[in-house]
């Protein structure tokens, strides 16, 4: 079984680390066959804040209000009515950046991400969430 297939079935909500392969189109190809909706971007060009807030919301097409701080990212996050779907897939390619570039905001950010799992969870909607490009050693789940 490929970790495309545990992502989606076996996987339990939470955040995880995968391998690079295959790239973010093919994982949305396999994602939205299953039904799931892939929510992607690179991260690789994050410097601080303000690019990392900007490279979130455009993974997860966050509408033209998105107000560029936490408690929007928060907000976008638990909403996502502009792309429905039964199971939910963020894909963050390149997250060695922030957490290099801007490491306390990248805390902030994976915060909010666990965060968004529980609350999605909670309302019977599964959300993962998929670090890729960053450390081994991080403390994620492998998938």
């Amino acid at each position: 079984m490929s970790w495309l297939d545990r992502l989606t079935t076996t996987a339990e909500p939470g955040i995880y680390v995968a391998p690079p392969e295959p790239d973010r189109y093919a994982v949305a190809d396999e994602v939205g066959a299953r039904g799931w909706r892939c929510l992607a971007d690179d991260l690789s060009a994050v410097t601080d804040k303000a690019t990392l807030l900007e490279a979130v919301a455009q993974a997860v097409d966050a509408p033209d209000y998105f107000g560029g701080n936490w408690d929007a990212l928060v907000d976008v996050l638990r909403d996502l009515s502009w792309t429905p779907a039964q199971g939910y897939v963020v894909l963050l390619d390149g997250c060695g950046a922030p957490a290099r570039n801007c490491p306390a905001d990248w805390a902030v950010a994976v915060d909010i991400f666990a965060e968004t799992v529980k609350w999605w969870t909670e309302h019977t909607t599964p959300m993962r969430f998929v670090l890729r490009d960053t450390d081994r050693l991080s403390g994620y789940r492998a998938i």
